[in-house]
């Protein structure tokens, strides 16, 4: 996980936030509660990102959703309070209840059996009878007649109650989720207009509440245990055998419609598919749906295909598209293709590393993996690109362009590289330690932590460098 601050810094304003006061009586109404609100969801989010933050123990993770969720549960009370005596304020305040619901689902989703509490049992009634007392003796009650069994509900009528709530509840964006997919799973009928109009409505709720986490967290919400309820994976059951189906506008619907479903669940059967399918819009149907879907589990599943093989042209086209994408799933798909690309011809490894300096910041993990694989006469170009975007993960890749006494074009990336680290500066100082351990690039590594730093430790051994990271992180990776 990456956050804005280092562990330390979270840690200790985890501990600063456990001894204080900061979520307010439930029984004492603010006298403004829409500005509380916000403020709660400001500070609800920020605990939200430590909860997230796998530097940290598992006992601090859990005491940050502590943190997190009554604030934001707070927040959304007053909301929903607000909004039921001021309806004309039920828009402008649509996105941000919208967000509050969806931290809470992912909370939720990470915490431990009764961790968050609502476990307590419930007062008795006020006319409920002692505990202890015998029940009291119910008087006969005449036999009414049998009505006659309703007619189960159709399709249309139970998507006709979805959309209802809906209209009420626009802001439930886990609830409605829940609420699709379940509809999906009782009406299984693909060619019908109802499925259609619910797997799209399915897949933008998924988009938003993957969004919220992606944003909040900078990571991919598949990592988050049990995100697939057990009617997703029940869904891909229903619409991976279409993917065979002799008709190819029913392969390429189940190709869009597995898409939909927002799950990396559904990345085998597409993947599976798509290698053998030669239909131009059904193998666009399965790549534009891979790419949507994104995640390591996409990622993951494409790395299984042998670079170099008849195959790995389509797994580079599905790479990219998800690079070009942007965001969390680029980085993933970035640093997916940038090590595949070691495996590819030259003339894949020039596309690749185009594509990856094409897409921007959110590449740069995956070009510094593969600048070493780019034509030579663009590789100072995309070192330079790399020392503008500056982001700390790629310091330690950049090293293997520093080697002593370079010759040649070797000299100008050496030069380049330097320049790049440079301007990345503090924050890749933990990312060039590891890098001391490659005995052809030690010399200059050491120099280049030695430059960045001001310090001058006793040897160049990693483990000496990662003693002195320890003792001063703190003045490399301040607070943002």
């Amino acid at each position: 996980m990456r956050t804005g601050a280092p562990a330390w810094i979270l840690a200790a304003a985890l501990a600063a936030a456990l001894t204080s006061d900061a979520v307010p009586a439930q029984d004492a109404p603010p006298a403004d509660p829409v500005a509380e609100a916000k403020r709660l969801h400001a500070e609800g989010k920020e605990w939200f990102n430590v909860a997230g933050d796998t530097d940290m123990s598992r006992e601090d993770r859990k005491r940050a959703r502590m943190e997190a969720y009554p604030r934001l549960d707070r927040a959304k009370k007053l909301l929903e309070a607000w909004v039921a005596e001021h309806p004309n304020d039920e828009e402008k305040l649509a996105e941000l209840q919208a967000d509050i619901n969806i931290m809470l689902f992912w909370i939720r989703k990470e915490a431990g059996v009764g961790e968050l509490g609502g476990g307590a049992p419930k007062p008795p009634k006020p006319d409920a009878p002692p505990a202890g007392a015998p029940p009291a003796p119910e008087a006969p009650k005449p036999e009414a007649p049998k009505p006659e069994a309703p007619k189960p509900p159709t399709a249309a009528d139970e998507l006709a109650k979805i959309r209802s709530y809906e209209k009420a509840h626009p802001t439930d964006v886990p609830g409605l989720h829940e609420q699709y997919t379940a509809f999906l799973a009782k009406f299984p009928d693909p060619s019908s207009p109802e499925y259609g109009e619910a797997s799209q409505r399915l897949d933008e709720l998924g988009r938003k509440m993957k969004d919220v986490y992606r944003l909040a967290r900078d990571e991919d919400p598949d990592a988050v245990a049990g995100t697939d309820p057990a009617e997703v994976e029940r869904l891909v059951g229903q619409l991976s055998p279409d993917l065979k189906n002799p008709d190819a506008a029913v392969r390429e619907r189940a190709a869009k419609y597995l898409g939909n479903l927002g799950s990396g669940l559904a990345a085998p059967s597409l993947v599976e598919a798509l290698l053998s399918e030669k239909e131009p819009a059904v193998l666009e149907a399965g790549k534009e749906s891979l790419s949507r879907l994104g995640g390591k589990r996409v990622c993951d599943r494409l790395l299984k295909e042998k670079p170099g093989s008849p195959s790995s042209a389509a797994v580079v086209d599905v790479l990219l598209r998800i690079v070009r994408k942007g965001g969390v799933n680029a980085r993933i798909a970035g640093e997916a293709v940038g090590g595949y690309a070691k495996g590819l011809d030259e003339a894949v490894r020039a596309d690749v590393t185009s594509g990856l300096a094409a897409a921007g910041k959110d590449a740069a993990v995956g070009l510094a993996l593969a600048v070493d694989l780019a034509p030579v006469d663009r590789k100072v170009e995309y070192l330079d690109l790399l020392g503008q975007w500056a982001v700390p993960r790629t310091a330690g890749h950049l090293t293997k362009f520093l080697v002593t006494n370079p010759q040649g074009a070797r000299r100008a990336q050496h030069q380049a590289a330097r320049k790049a680290i440079e301007a990345i500066g503090k924050p890749g100082v933990r990312w060039l330690i590891p890098a001391l351990d490659d005995k052809e690039h030690q010399v200059w590594t050491a120099e280049m932590l030695r430059q960045i730093t001001g310090a001058k430790p006793k040897d160049d051994k990693r483990k000496t460098w990662e003693q002195w990271f320890r003792e001063n992180r703190k003045t490399l990776e301040p607070p943002k």
